[in-house]
């Protein structure tokens, strides 16, 4: 779904012009980057660079091994890859946004977030997340990956152990952070 900005600037007012609306944002920040670095006098060359690291941060699925090679040339193309993937998927940007999927799929068929079933469920969401892992195109990459993913196990055993007290740790634990976190999940802004 298009979510159009509240606000525009000279950047908005550009991928207006150039009419990119619906293309994927790897490709359309792909075509701003190079405006935008032209607009600061920055030479051809290193604007295609620029533009070709951008466009390889989100990686499209079923690449042939040359068109992989061809795309991710550029380590900077791979960090930012790896970078824009963990965040999103593996870690607490990931587990924020798990809290708000589910309690908002509560909320919408009008049943009450169950802080216990969702914290019961946890571990089978983590495990999900060790696949990320390998997606990694760089070894700083799968390392980082990895040791969110400690991370995450660490923090669901917790979240899991503080149910055996879970009105005293919805009160003084982070059970009661989960639970803030479940409560505006209609508008999670």
């Amino acid at each position: 779904e298009m979510v159009m900005p509240d606000r525009s600037n000279w950047v908005t007012k550009l991928y207006d012009e150039l009419e990119l609306q619906g293309l994927i944002h790897h490709v359309s920040g792909a075509i701003i980057t190079d405006r935008v670095l032209g607009e600061y006098g920055f030479e051809a060359p290193y604007r295609e660079t620029v533009a070709e690291v951008v466009r390889g941060h989100l990686k499209p699925e079923n690449l042939s091994e040359a068109e992989f090679n061809r795309r991710y040339r550029l380590v900077e193309s791979r960090i930012l890859y790896d970078a824009d993937t963990i965040d999103p998927n593996v870690g607490m940007t990931a587990f924020y946004r798990n809290i708000q999927i589910n309690a908002g799929g509560w909320l919408r068929r009008g049943v009450t977030p169950d802080l216990g079933e969702y914290i019961r469920g946890l571990p089978r969401w983590v495990n999900m997340k060790d696949e990320f892992i390998d997606k990694m195109t760089t070894q700083r990459g799968r390392e980082i990956a990895a040791e969110r993913q400690q991370r995450n196990r660490q923090l669901c055993a917790r979240l899991v152990d503080e149910l055996e007290a879970q009105p005293l740790n919805e009160a003084y634990g982070m059970l009661g952070c989960v639970r803030y976190l479940m409560t505006d999940a209609e508008d999670p802004s």
